[in-house]
């Protein structure tokens, strides 16, 4: 007599269906990576067989420029995920990192300024929903919104409301990374 335990047959069926989506020939492709200590640098998802998971520019064995990656394709749509300016394998200027929205698009989930790899100028995150139930077609809110001074909180922080849209919930001032004020309570 064989008994099953319920928990190999789920791990067997999930094994099967993991294998069926590949195909029998995939040790075959070939590896697509483009890998450069000076120039461009493409690596993609499953070891250099699948779609494009990032792409980056070297120089010195550094990165310098644009550095995008992105989210595996869905439906055949490649969307990013986060994208930076570096400088000497440094983070400098415009970090933005998205999301895939429930429509196919990319959604802004945060937007940060570096300088020479430390937070340095506005910080801000947003939100596309409120009490975990989509609103309004899925439009972004702001959820806070830093200051940053070399990689240290400087200046008024603001934390806006989930349950509110883009209505203020509390205010936080900063000096340095110490905070020095507060206003909470939606004032």
């Amino acid at each position: 007599m064989i008994f099953f335990d319920g928990n190999i047959m789920e791990e067997a069926k999930a094994s099967y269906e993991a294998f069926s989506k590949t195909s029998f020939f995939d040790f075959l492709k070939k590896n697509k990576n483009i890998i450069n200590e000076n120039g461009l640098n493409r690596i993609y998802y499953n070891e250099g067989k699948g779609d494009l998971f990032e792409e980056f520019h070297m120089k010195n064995g550094k990165k310098n420029g644009l550095y995008v990656q992105y989210y595996p394709k869905e439906n055949g749509i490649s969307l990013r995920k986060q994208v930076v300016n570096f400088k000497d394998n440094l983070a400098d200027g415009l970090y933005t990192q998205y999301w895939g929205g429930p429509t196919g698009s990319e959604w802004k989930m945060y937007e940060i300024n570096y300088r020479n790899g430390l937070m340095d100028g506005s910080y801000t995150k947003y939100a596309s929903y409120i009490n975990c139930v989509w609103k309004n077609n899925g439009e972004k809110y702001l959820h806070a919104e830093f200051n940053y001074k070399g990689g240290k909180k400087h200046g008024w922080c603001t934390f806006y409301l989930l349950s509110k849209p883009n209505e203020i919930g509390n205010k936080i001032k900063y000096n340095e990374g110490e905070e020095i004020e507060r206003l909470d309570d939606n004032f």
